[in-house]
C-alpha cells in the first residue's frame, strides 16, 4: 500500500516542502478466505498502475520531483524527477 506526494525545485536550486501524500491507493480484491493458511487471499491490490495531477507551479519553478511511500515506512522514494519546460502545457 503506497501513496504519493510531490515538492517543487525551483531556479535557486531550492526545494519546497512535501505537498500532502494521497490517500493509500489500495482497493482490495473479493474476500478469499484459504484454510490451508487462515489467511484472506484476496488482500491483494486491484490497482497496477496511479494517475497523478500535480499543480505545476509558478514562474520560479523549474522541476518536480514526484515521491512515494509505503504505508508501513516513512521512507521516500523518488519515483520521477521533471522538468518543468519538458511539460505540455494543459489545454
Amino acid at each position: 500500500m503506497v501513496s504519493f506526494a510531490y515538492r517543487y525545485r525551483y531556479d535557486d536550486n531550492m526545494y519546497s516542502a512535501l505537498s500532502q501524500f494521497s490517500s493509500v491507493a489500495f482497493d482490495p480484491k473479493d474476500f478469499a478466505y484459504n484454510a490451508n493458511t487462515g489467511l484472506n487471499d484476496g488482500m491483494t491490490n486491484t490497482y497496477n498502475s496511479a494517475d497523478m495531477t500535480v499543480i505545476l507551479g509558478g514562474q520560479a519553478v523549474v522541476g518536480i520531483d514526484v515521491v512515494f511511500k509505503r504505508f508501513s515506512s516513512n521512507t521516500i522514494y523518488l519515483i520521477e524527477r521533471l522538468d518543468k519546460a519538458d511539460i505540455p502545457p494543459f489545454v
